[in-house]
């Protein structure tokens, strides 16, 4: 029988092959544990990856709620709708409408208030109509402020100068206008 056939029984390998053999696999079996834990390393990150797209994806939504609400208060702003019941009537009534070729919520508004008759029901009372731009004033309201204002006697300048009323050179001037004697 050869040494390649049957159990195995009898055959020899070289030292020098078992043991190149040996350290073959053990180089073998230290470079799969390097590359296992490279591995874990990277399946660590690609979770952490995971993590933050999740919570990148729930600030997203986020982002999208709130430019909703803002874009929402501005059309209720700019249509002059603060009561918060009226609002909510709004809203109720534009979610009523058909989805499909529903305008924006500010067109719609804007259109109600364009023509209050083409409104929901529930909203007439509240929505007046757009306020059409208010008449300018073609003259001063106020009345002229010096009426009736006694003119300056001749000779005098206005206002008195402080030295002067300090001094006392003015005292003659001042009880004549007064009406009285020195």
């Amino acid at each position: 029988m050869s040494d390649t056939e049957g159990d195995g029984a009898g055959k020899t390998v070289p030292w020098e092959r078992f043991e190149a053999r040996g350290q073959k696999i053990k180089a073998l079996e230290a470079e799969l544990a390097a590359k296992s834990a490279e591995f874990d390393g990277f399946k660590q990150q690609a979770e952490g990856w995971k993590a933050g797209a999740a919570e990148a994806e729930k600030w997203k939504g986020e982002h999208a709620k709130l430019a909703a609400t803002i874009a929402e208060e501005r059309v209720f702003v700019q249509h002059g709708i603060t009561d918060p019941d009226v609002q909510e009537a709004v809203r109720w009534s534009y979610g009523r409408l058909p989805v499909e070729g529903r305008p924006e919520l500010g067109e719609a508004v804007k259109a109600w208030r364009e023509k209050p008759d083409t409104a929901p029901t529930i909203l007439r009372p509240h929505i007046a109509p757009a306020a059409k731009e208010a008449p300018q004033p073609t003259g001063s309201r106020l009345p002229p402020s010096n009426r009736g204002a006694a003119a300056s006697p001749a000779g005098t300048q206005g206002m008195l100068q402080p030295a002067a009323v300090l001094s006392g050179a003015n005292d003659a001037a001042i009880l004549a206008q007064l009406g009285r004697k020195t």
